[in-house]
């Protein structure tokens, strides 16, 4: 929703109230507000969210660590035998509030706006910028790195067992899966992804196919057009 729906009509209450009617209630959860101005954000809702990226690479990483901290807590919670569950959901409670509040102090220059809806993002271009960054860790992530990216990973873990496989798997499913970012973000968007993409699935299948079938200068050194592999 953009800011327009807090205007003169109230059309959000609206919505509401229309689907009142009918017994129906949204799961406000879900909601997520983008106002391009502070002015208009101010209309909103108490309950609507506004998401941010913090833009601050410290204080980004604190807040990080408490959303860390309040989510272990509360799987510990959900595992807690009986005699110490009472225990573990007010520890839980408080790491849960102690990560809210934090975001919530952040202060406004340190705040990127925008959301992410249908798998694309909208917003500020330090929202849209870090939920690409985050895109790009993730598919074509080196296999040697912390946490490998799905190409690499699901590439090595086929060609272990055949080659072929993890070719069709490479070919038909794995190349694909920036297709949608790329068609959902501008070029000017995505090109750090798009080139973090194409190096993965030249090691990829140069993995599958014991060559660099993919590299611009040819695979021999008398190869006259490198086109021709």
């Amino acid at each position: 929703m953009n800011e327009k729906i807090f205007g003169a009509h109230g059309a959000l209450n609206f919505l509401l109230n229309e689907l009142a009617k009918c017994n129906l209630g949204p799961n406000k959860s879900k909601f997520q507000l983008y106002a391009t101005s502070a002015e208009a954000a101010e209309e909103a809702p108490g309950w609507l969210p506004r998401p941010f990226r913090i833009t601050a690479d410290k204080l980004r990483e604190r807040v990080e660590k408490l959303d860390t901290e309040a989510t272990t807590a509360a799987a510990a919670a959900k595992r807690a035998t009986p005699a110490h569950r009472a225990f573990a959901k007010a520890v839980a409670e408080q790491a849960k509030i102690a990560a809210k509040e934090t975001r919530s102090a952040v202060p406004e220059e340190h705040r990127s706006y925008g959301v992410t809806t249908c798998g694309a993002a909208l917003g500020d271009k330090a929202y849209v910028a870090a939920f690409l960054d985050l895109q790009a860790r993730r598919l074509p992530n080196d296999i040697d790195s912390m946490s490998p990216g799905v190409i690499p990973q699901v590439t090595d873990d086929l060609a272990r067992e055949s080659s072929q496989c993890a070719s069709v798997a490479l070919y038909y499913s794995l190349q694909c899966r920036a297709d949608y970012l790329l068609g959902t973000h501008l070029p000017s968007e995505t090109r750090d992804l798009t080139e973090r993409v194409d190096a993965s699935l030249r090691k990829a299948y140069a993995r599958c196919f014991r060559a660099d079938l993919l590299n611009p200068e040819g695979t021999w050194d008398n190869q006259v057009d490198p086109t021709l592999h």
